[in-house]
């Protein structure tokens, strides 16, 4: 399965800037960098620290229902209009670890 993760917080704050900047169309709010669910664990493992040797790679269970094997959105054109830079994987984990500091 492919998708561009964010964190809440990113996808809010370009929302806001669509919203503040009365701007029309389509936008996507996301990050910059599409990735598998196995590259986005072995990303996060790499920026945390823990034992990669403890993932344990599968097939997901049957939900009971459709699942897109593609949710890939390309964000480009929504930075490029407000004048921001898209966080890629390596920057997602270290504002994650921000914001969570921030509320404890």
């Amino acid at each position: 399965m492919l998708a561009t993760p964010t964190l809440a917080s990113d996808a809010a704050d370009l929302i806001a800037r669509i919203a503040a900047g009365g701007h029309t169309g389509v936008f996507h709010s996301c990050g910059g960098e599409s990735v598998d669910r196995r590259g986005l664990a072995l990303r996060t493992v790499e920026a945390f620290g823990p034992d990669g040797d403890l993932l344990d790679f599968g097939q997901p269970p049957d939900p009971g229902f459709p699942v897109p094997h593609d949710t890939r959105l390309d964000a480009t054109a929504t930075a490029a209009a407000l004048g921001v830079e898209l966080p890629d994987l390596d920057e997602q984990p270290w504002r994650l670890e921000r914001s969570m500091a921030c509320t404890t």
